[in-house]
Formats: structure tokens, sequence, C-alpha cells
């Protein structure tokens, strides 16, 4: 091979390199965007008691096409969960809890189960769009057995409390054994993962439901449900509901009664409550009466950021603040105007104010009007606290002459004048007058003309008197 072939054989070689990886790391791309792989749940199960395992696994992790995840279907069999025909036929566990942060790891307490037996147990996680992850592996974990029994019974402990009362608090689950009656043969001590709430059951305690049914598992979570509340008072904490049934999986539940009382701690934010709290108390919602504030627990110390208080019946719970009673109503009457303040007989007069309320609560105020000492109306304003609104009286001066106003103490005046008569009286006056210095003038025009014609008369009838008689005058023939 001479220089060029090799040079070119050089070249060639060192691109081939150079698209290696790009070509390795798009098919890596790939296969990573299929949710088939890179979402199936890896499940473990461990510490077996006589009638529980926990499952332990890591929530799923998000990808292009799946996530965040939503919810779980968690199912288990006396038999390995490999197919979906496997799958379907398994029993579904209720209430699992909700996926937590992707890779965050996650527990529960199946309880329930029979002692000595093997459970094959598998998983599938959902997102927002109903997209579910493939079927899980199917580890299988075995119950404790009691060798003194006789295979596969209880011990004496366990004989005398042969069932176990669950409590899931939103997914943390604990249980204890119980009698079957309902006594607790130990304390429940129930919390949810992020601490936000304890339920404390005594040992000794009954737990009982209606119809004197032994509950098997407590649940609580937070409520959705927008309550109203008692005046002065607002609500400073989530609304948990809190359940009893009597089957080891949620189906209806059932009213409890737990005596002695357990204890509930709720917690807060202190930063959120009100600058005018004054008090602080756990309480539950009753349908009929409300928000009922719980017993204190005797003996509690007061924390910042928790409350305390004794349940016997389960409901809706939350904390309260109780707030200051803000000032009653308080009012303040000022600007009194009057329009016209000079009117006309029978116009109209308003007469306006301004009502303020400088109390804390809002309120009606009762306002009289009252003219030359009568009153002549009377009205009512609801004005909420801080502000203010305007109010107007109109009345007609039928009265000439002043009139004196008194509203809430504030005193006035306006002016009623009488004008004169109407016109249609004064043309007639004005007719009159001029009808009777047309007559007069015509009479004076008349009695002058009168006068000079008579005088222009008399001096031809003297003349007429004194003259001689006319003599014919001859004219001489031409």
């Amino acid at each position: 091979m001479n220089k060029s072939g090799l040079k070119y054989g050089i070249l060639l070689l060192s691109l081939l390199l150079c698209f290696l990886p790009a070509g390795a790391y798009a098919g890596n791309a790939l296969s990573g965007s299929f949710t088939v792989v890179s979402n199936k749940i890896i499940l473990a199960v461990s510490n077996p008691t006589y009638t529980s395992l926990t499952l332990t696994w890591d929530s799923p992790q998000n990808t292009p096409n799946w996530g965040p995840g939503t919810k779980y279907d968690i199912r288990y069999s006396l038999s390995p969960i490999n197919t979906e025909a496997d799958w379907q036929a398994a029993t579904q566990l209720s209430n699992p809890p909700p996926p937590g942060p992707p890779g965050s790891p996650e527990t529960l307490i199946v309880i329930g189960l029979n002692p000595c037996t093997v459970y094959y147990f598998a998983i599938k996680a959902a997102d927002g769009s109903g997209t579910w992850t493939p079927l899980s592996n199917s580890p299988s974990g075995k119950t404790l057995c009691y060798s003194g029994g006789g295979g596969g019974g209880l011990p004496p402990a366990y004989a005398a409390c042969p069932l176990t009362l669950a409590a899931n608090m939103q997914g943390n689950v604990v249980t204890v054994r119980m009698t079957t009656d309902g006594v607790l043969c130990a304390t429940c001590l129930a919390k949810d993962a992020a601490n936000k709430y304890t339920l404390e059951i005594d040992k000794d305690a009954k737990a009982m439901l209606a119809g004197n049914v032994v509950p098997l598992l407590l649940t609580c979570r937070e409520s959705s449900a927008t309550l109203p509340t008692p005046e002065n008072t607002v609500i400073v904490s989530p609304v948990y509901e809190f359940n009893a049934y009597s089957s080891a999986h949620e189906t209806t539940p059932s009213p409890i009664t737990i005596l002695p009382s357990a204890r509930l701690l709720l917690t807060y934010d202190p930063d959120e409550l009100p600058q005018n709290t004054i008090e602080v108390f756990i309480a539950n919602y009753d349908t009929e009466e409300g928000w009922l504030a719980l017993t204190p627990v005797p003996g509690a110390v007061a924390e910042i950021g928790k409350a305390h208080g004794l349940l016997a019946h389960f409901s809706l719970f939350a904390v309260l603040a109780k707030l200051q009673e803000p000032a009653p109503a308080k009012f303040e009457v000022s600007n009194l105007t009057v329009s016209p303040s000079q009117a006309q007989l029978n116009q109209e007069v308003t007469i306006s104010l301004n009502v303020a309320n400088t109390g804390g609560k809002s309120g009606d105020y009762n306002l009289e009007l009252k003219i030359d000492g009568t009153v002549k109306s009377t009205t009512q304003v609801t004005v909420a606290a801080g502000a203010s609104q305007i109010v107007n009286f109109t009345l007609t001066g039928d009265t000439a002459g002043k009139h004196q106003i008194e509203v809430a103490g504030l005193a006035g005046e306006f002016e009623v004048i009488k004008l004169a008569k109407t016109s249609q009286i004064n043309w007639w006056f004005i007719g009159s007058i001029t009808g009777i210095i047309l007559v007069l003038a015509i009479w004076a025009i008349l009695g002058w003309r009168w006068l000079k014609d008579r005088k222009k008369a008399a001096p031809a009838a003297v003349a007429s008197a004194d003259a001689p008689a006319d003599t014919p005058t001859e004219t001489p023939d031409e």
C-alpha cells in the first residue's frame, strides 16, 4: 500500500471512531424513551409478623412519556404474579399511599394476613393521563409461624389478642394487637410521614363500631371540604378526615367510639395565624352544630405550632384560631348640607349628610329628620366597618319663611320665599288700567275735536247774522 492509500485509510478509520459514540448515545436515548423499561418498579418484601408483611420500593422516575405518578395499584396472591392474567386474578389492596417524589423510598405494611403463609405481591403506578407502568417483579414473603401451637397457630400473646388494628395515616401504617371485643393490647401511636398529626390510643382502651362491631382499620387523610366557621374564627390547618372500618381494607366507614378518649395532635404554621388571634384549639365538625372544640388533653404542654385534644369519635378535624372580638359599630354623622338654602314655595329641598362607621363591625344606623321640631322623615342605613355613606332627605317647602333643620344632632336651616300673585291676576289689573287710559284718551281726543269744531262754528254764525242781504248783480249785454 502506498502512502496515499494509508493516509485515506487512517482518515476513514478516524471518521468511524468519531461517529461511534454518537451512534451509541442515540441508541441509548432511543431505548430510554420507552417507559416499559425505565418505569418498572422493583418491589421488596420484609419484616414479617404473624399477620403482616412490609413492602418497600422507590417511586418511579419521570420520563418524557410518563409522569409524575399520581396513584398506585398494589395486589397480592398466594401464587406468583408474573402475567397480566395473574395480575387480574390477584387481590387488590385498598388505600395505598399516593406516590412520593420520583425516586423517593416508599413503605407499606400489609395487615390482616394469615400466619405461616406465603404471599406474592406486585405493583403498578399511573400518572395523571392514566398511563400505567409495566408490571413489577413479584417478590414473596412468609408470615411468622408459631411452632408451639401445632403448626401455623399464634403464640399465647397473639391468642389473647387475635385481631390486628391498623391505623393508616395517609400511607404510613402502624398495627397493634386487639382482643375480640375491641380492647387494645398495646398503645397505638399513629403518625403521618410528615409528622403533621398524631393519633394516640392507650393500651386497654376500647374501640367499637356501631352495632358492637370491632374495627380493623383506622384511616386519616386531608379533606378538600370547605366548611363554614363561627364568627371571629378561622381554620389555620388542613381539614383532616378520620374514618373507621370493620375490615382490613376500606369499604364503608362506620361510626366509632373510643373509651377512654384518644389523644389527637395537629400541627399548624404559627406564621399563618392572624395578628388578633387569642386562642388556638382543635375542633371537630358536626353537620348539625358546626365546629365543636375538643376537650384539651390534661397535662399537655402548650407548644407553638401544635394543638392537642381528646376525641372519642371520628369526624372532620382541624385547628381553629379564635380572633379577638372586633369593636362594635360606631357612627359619626357630619357634613350637613341644604340645597337650595333659599327655595320658592313648593320647590324641593334636598338635605344631605355623611354617615361614617368608625367601629370594627358592620351596623345599622337610624336617622330622623326634624323640621321646626317635628319629625318629617326617618331612614335606616347599613354601613360596613371603616366605610361611610351619603344619606339624602328630600322635602317640599310648602310654608313660606325660615325653617330649622335637625338630624343626628346637626342643625341647619332653609328659607321658603312667597312670590307675588301669578301673572294672570297682574294682566287683569294691567288690562283694566290700560282700558281706562284708552277710554280717557279717546274721550279727550273726541272732546278736543268737539271743542275745536265748535269754536270754528261760532264765528261763522256771527258773521252770517251781521252781513246785509245779497242783491242781484246785472250783467251788461255784450
